[in-house]
């Protein structure tokens, strides 16, 4: 009798092992920025630094057959971003966005992020809206393997 009691209680244990949820891969990667964006007011501005990215890629779901389309969330930060104008104004681009999107495994993920701002220094012109376009190779495993970033002007 106990050894039966035992051995349910183990496959009891080991379905809800197998119930549980992956944890989602995370990357974190600081990777390097450079263009060129034509501001509302006319300016060009050479943008250079540095854009931290965050991919958290949720695996699917262990009962089988797993779907083929995973979650995807992307966190995007501004690290020291800025420029120098054609006018001599020195922009600092500054803001955060997170994005959620799908892929299959292996698998590409392009997003775009809103909400950042080209903000003007010593001067009294409004900042203009910026965006933040992400490109992203994941693996079989959910890691990115390969990543870059590209500043787009912004929508008015």
């Amino acid at each position: 009798m106990l050894h039966s009691k035992l051995r349910f209680f183990a496959a009891a244990l080991g379905a809800l092992w197998l119930a549980a949820p992956l944890p989602a891969p995370t990357t974190s990667q600081m990777l390097p920025v450079s263009d060129t964006l034509l501001l509302t007011g006319g300016d060009s501005v050479d943008f250079s630094g540095q854009v931290h990215v965050v991919t958290q890629v949720y695996p699917p779901d262990p009962i089988l057959p797993p779907d083929p389309v995973v979650p995807v969330t992307v966190y995007i930060n501004l690290a020291g971003v800025s420029g120098m104008g054609t006018s001599g104004i020195r922009y600092q681009a500054v803001g955060t966005a997170m994005v959620d999107t799908t892929t299959m495994l292996p698998g590409t993920v392009t997003v775009i992020g809103d909400g950042f701002r080209a903000v003007p220094q010593a001067n009294s012109q409004p900042p203009d809206p910026i965006r933040v376009q992400v490109m992203l190779s994941i693996d079989a495993a959910g890691s990115v393997f390969e990543a870059t970033v590209q500043l787009l002007e912004g929508i008015t």
